[in-house]
């Protein structure tokens, strides 16, 4: 399973218990805000400007891949997150 996959994991776990604001779930994934704009996966619908809820598909993403280890996610998120904003020198 890729690192963006468990990150939008997580983003749909937190989005488990209804709707959120991206500020919140960014506290946990920094990706959070550009992640559930995408919907890749179509795991996540906007209600309004920064609160978004979990559609069907990713009510059944969670059943399919139970998120249990969310500090290994977390660790995930954030090396990515240092992998896109390091910048390589020319």
């Amino acid at each position: 399973m890729t690192a963006y996959r468990q990150q939008a994991l997580a983003c749909a776990a937190s989005l488990a218990g209804g709707p959120r604001r991206t500020r919140e779930i960014r506290s946990a994934i920094p990706n959070a805000s550009s992640i559930l704009l995408r919907n890749v996966y179509g795991w996540f619908t906007r209600i309004k400007r920064g609160v978004y809820a979990l559609t069907p598909e990713g009510t059944s993403a969670l059943a399919r891949w139970p998120q249990t280890d969310m500090a290994a996610v977390t660790s995930a998120g954030s090396r990515i997150h240092h992998r896109q904003h390091s910048a390589v020198p020319a």
